[in-house]
């Protein structure tokens, strides 16, 4: 299982190395194309100015249109390379994704319903509002295409804190205290093999005349460049959740610090884990086992059924998505084999429609993907105690 862990660290290291070399490369072709485009469009204005011929003129209105969706196509490069210069403010995210939503609603068929959950007392962050603006257009817009037959769009905002544990097992992840913006949709989520390639410039799965390939690769660098992360979570079939994760503006988010930061709690109760993705499945073990559980780990829901005929546990962590028994039933199941249960559901999909009416129905808490050693900790802990959780990081 190490060496598993270690080839996936090496895969997505890879992966990042390839995203920054691509970018760099972008940044260098947008540069030389920007000269040959002002060359372009000058003289075609020049030209256009002293034209009669009502032929001629044409000629020269089609190369100045040409030329300017060139120009929009080099922004999306620059923006992707991080070489694209920034006008930064302080933002309200709430605000700013309040306005942008009204313009969505415009742009979105009435068959996608929207949310959106703002956290309550969100600090600022610093960004180029214009820039920042068209991340999550460019999202919105994918998630549209993603659901042609209708669905949910869900706009959740955070804060969240990362710490130097949960770095250790994600690459790409950079301590600090940032706001989380999760994007959701109900669409027919990634295939995993394209999974890899998304943030790529150029690479697209809609067809030449669908999208030039370029929007994830905007999104990437534009917030990469504002010092930020993103990461994606999809299921085919289920739908995709786009992370945004944008730094918080410290002067002004000092006052929560102490409330964030608590002791990471421990215990000694044994705990069933039914988690399909063997990486995560082992990870999970990793983090409880060492703050002293005992855990027993299985691979789906029916195996976690079985288990509990056999022998007592005090806490069932079920994830919500699992090959064979639906997460409703393996519910059921296990609360005529251990009425007192306490379940604690685990998914990616935090305003997912199944997800909410699960929650809603059963009473559940949940604890979201992707975590880190104190987010399940605390979650674990307010789940044996039934108590509220905070979010400390995701």
């Amino acid at each position: 299982m190490a060496e598993k862990e270690k080839q996936d660290l090496e895969r997505r290291l890879i992966q990042i190395q390839r995203l920054e070399s691509l970018g760099m490369l972008a940044g260098g072709i947008a540069h030389d194309f920007n000269n040959l485009l002002t060359v372009i469009i000058a003289s075609a204005a020049l030209a256009n100015q002293q034209a009669t011929e009502p032929s001629l003129v044409a000629d020269l209105e089609a190369i100045l249109g040409a030329a300017k969706r060139g120009k929009e196509l080099t922004q999306q490069l620059l923006a992707m390379s991080r070489a694209q210069p920034l006008n930064l403010v302080t933002l309200d995210l709430n605000s700013l994704l309040r306005k942008l939503l009204e313009l969505a609603r415009r742009i979105l068929p009435e068959t996608i319903a929207i949310d959106f959950i703002e956290a309550v007392g969100l600090p600022y962050t610093e960004g180029d509002s214009s820039q920042i603006d068209k991340v999550f257009m460019n999202l919105f817009v994918n998630a549209r295409d993603a659901m042609q037959d209708g669905g949910r769009l869900t706009i959740e905002t955070e804060q969240v804190v990362i710490n130097g544990k949960y770095t250790e097992t994600h690459p790409w992840a950079k301590p600090g205290r940032y706001i989380l913006t999760t994007v959701t949709d109900t669409g027919t989520g990634i295939p995993r093999e394209v999974m890899e390639r998304i943030f790529e410039p150029f690479f697209t799965t809609k067809g030449s005349r669908a999208g030039t390939g370029l929007g994830l690769a905007t999104v990437y660098g534009i917030v990469r460049q504002h010092r930020g992360m993103v990461q994606c979570y999809s299921e085919v079939g289920v739908g995709t959740s786009f992370k945004i994760y944008l730094p918080v503006v410290e002067k002004l988010a000092s006052a929560v610090g102490t409330k964030l930061q608590r002791t990471v709690p421990t215990g000694h109760e044994r705990l069933l884990l039914a988690e399909d993705d063997d990486q995560v499945r082992a990870v999970a073990v990793k983090i409880l086992e060492k703050a002293g559980y005992l855990v027993t780990a299985v691979e789906n829901g029916d195996a976690a059924c079985r288990v509990l005929a056999e022998a007592p546990f005090d806490l069932l962590i079920l994830d919500v998505v699992m090959p064979g028994m639906p997460c409703r039933e393996v519910i059921a199941r296990a609360r005529v084999l251990r009425p007192d249960i306490p379940i604690l559901l685990s998914s990616g999909y935090t305003a997912t429609g199944n997800v909410g009416l699960l929650r809603e129905e059963v009473g559940l808490k949940l604890l979201r993907k992707p975590y880190d050693p104190d987010r399940m900790l605390h979650t674990v802990r307010a789940a044996l105690d039934d108590e509220d959780d905070e979010p400390t990081a995701h």
